[in-house]
């Protein structure tokens, strides 16, 4: 780790040498290289004297990423494909040949549901004409709660027009009844391209389309960089992709 021609090769070593450190050490990461996985910052630096974590070579950033790239692919029929994933948490980011793309909802994007009416306890809303055919129970509910507001909400349940929720997000109730909703994080609502879901109870990421020829990344990884209590860190000359909650997290 102390020379180009025997550095370390892995996140993983950062961490477990990070308690040696010196004020003034600097641990440079070569450009055009990807790196998996989260720096556990452990150490402080001083004024004058900071602790680095940057980058040497020449050509792009090295990257810190979050990704995992998937493949071997089960079908499941009806164009839905699957891959056993164990993230321990649902992932939000997923890229398709380099392009994010979004989960399924219903109805399909560029359209939306709208309920008439409203409780605060329990919350609920109604959109008359939902029906129940479908039992949306488990899957999400985007509400558009107010003017810059939208809350992904857990359905508990779902019995004729009424779904009644737990907030995920803001914990608001509507402003106002005759707002739009949609439906998402199910697997009946991939219909169209590239679509997906995550299901963490069953360990498997679902993606409409066949996607071997694809290469799909899911984000499994938090926070790139995590720091709790430590003082005087520069960050320089990174590039970072991925991360499902913070690229950069720092706290006191």
């Amino acid at each position: 780790g102390l020379s180009t021609s025997s550095p370390w090769r892995t996140i993983q070593k950062v961490n477990s040498a990070f308690s040696t450190l010196k004020p003034g050490d600097k641990i440079l990461f070569r450009r055009g290289d990807t790196f998996y996985g989260t720096i556990n910052i452990t150490k402080s630096g001083v004024s004058g004297s900071p602790i680095t974590l940057g980058s040497y070579g020449t050509g792009d950033k090295p990257v810190i990423t979050g990704f995992t790239t998937l493949s071997g692919w089960t079908n499941e029929g009806g164009g839905i494909f699957s891959k056993s994933v164990n993230t321990g948490e649902q992932t939000n980011m997923v890229a398709v040949n380099g392009v994010q793309v979004a989960k399924g909802r219903y109805p399909d994007a560029g359209t939306n549901l709208t309920f008439e009416s409203y409780t605060s306890s329990p919350r609920t809303i109604t959109d008359n004409g939902l029906g129940d055919a479908i039992n949306w129970t488990g899957a999400e509910a985007v509400i558009n709660i107010n003017d810059w507001v939208l809350d992904r909400c857990l359905i508990t349940a779902h019995k004729g027009d009424v779904l009644t929720y737990s907030n995920l997000g803001s914990g608001d109730i509507p402003y106002q009844a005759g707002r739009y909703y949609f439906i998402q994080n199910d697997i009946r609502c991939l219909t169209r391209e590239n679509e997906w879901f995550h299901s963490v109870s069953d360990g498997k990421f679902y993606i409409y389309g066949d996607p071997s020829a694809k290469t799909v990344r899911i984000s499994t990884i938090e926070t790139l960089i995590y720091c709790s209590n430590h003082d005087y860190i520069t960050i320089d000359g990174l590039s970072f992709t991925g991360a499902s909650l913070f690229a950069i997290h720092f706290s006191s």
